[in-house]
């Protein structure tokens, strides 16, 4: 791959990866384990970038064919075009500050949701995540919700993590989080037996205890500046480009 030609994204525009289920081209599993490994590091050290891609990968190592392995080797043309990205941190003395997304019933397998956060300090990264989402979302405002519970677990932890470093400044406020789904929003805020939401899994109204508690506030945000949108959708090389701008990743 050192003399490959460089990609602006890191999916190309159109592909559709699933499980064989007619006559597939195999390939060494080790080998692609190994590349999707390291992929996976990049992913969560510094790379947020590519957490939605390496997590949709991911789910085809035990039996990857030759179609996943070259979605795989596209994600390393596209960190050769992007090598210098860096995420960059400033003395703002900036709170947390968390945005949450989701894409809804985006596995064509199994017609799981994907949730996604992003979370910053200091105008900078300190988490992310992007992982396909453990029941089946009946509804975008039942995604876009167990997106928000999986965030503010997080938040929790980190607030956690700061008082006990003892920058109690940083956890004396309600932690802001960032959500494009005003339904959600109003299911969090005005808890009601409603038949959308009647049959939301109990422990997602986790995030409904915290509200209440005054650990967070939750606001609207548009979906073009959410900066979580990137950890849920392959996006086109414009929107692509503004994610990592909204990201803070220096290029």
């Amino acid at each position: 791959m050192d003399s490959c030609k460089s990609a602006t994204t890191p999916w190309v525009d159109g592909t559709v990866l699933k499980k064989c289920e007619k006559q597939c081209k195999d390939i060494d599993a080790m080998r692609y384990q190994s590349l999707i490994g390291g992929l996976m590091y990049l992913a969560v050290i510094s790379r947020p970038d590519i957490a939605h891609v390496v997590s949709k990968l991911s789910q085809f190592n035990n039996h990857p064919h030759e179609e996943h392995f070259k979605a795989a080797k596209h994600v390393l043309r596209y960190l050769k075009q992007s090598s210098a990205a860096k995420i960059t941190y400033s003395s703002t003395g900036e709170n947390l500050v968390c945005y949450t997304d989701s894409d809804w019933a985006g596995d064509v397998s199994d017609r799981k949701s994907c949730s996604g956060y992003v979370i910053f300090m200091s105008d900078g990264l300190v988490s992310w995540e992007s992982k396909k989402q453990s029941i089946v979302a009946l509804s975008t405002m039942e995604a876009e919700y167990i997106a928000l519970c999986q965030g503010a677990k997080d938040v929790v932890f980190l607030r956690t993590l700061l008082r006990e470093m003892g920058y109690d400044g940083y956890v004396n406020e309600p932690t802001n989080m960032h959500c494009d789904n005003q339904s959600a929003q109003f299911l969090l805020k005005h808890p009601m037996v409603h038949k959308r939401s009647k049959r939301i899994d109990l422990r997602f109204h986790y995030v409904r205890e915290l509200f209440e508690k005054g650990e967070i506030e939750v606001h609207f945000v548009n979906s073009d500046a959410n900066a979580a949108d990137i950890m849920t959708k392959f996006l086109k090389k414009l929107k692509h480009k503004n994610g990592c701008k909204l990201l803070k990743l220096t290029m």
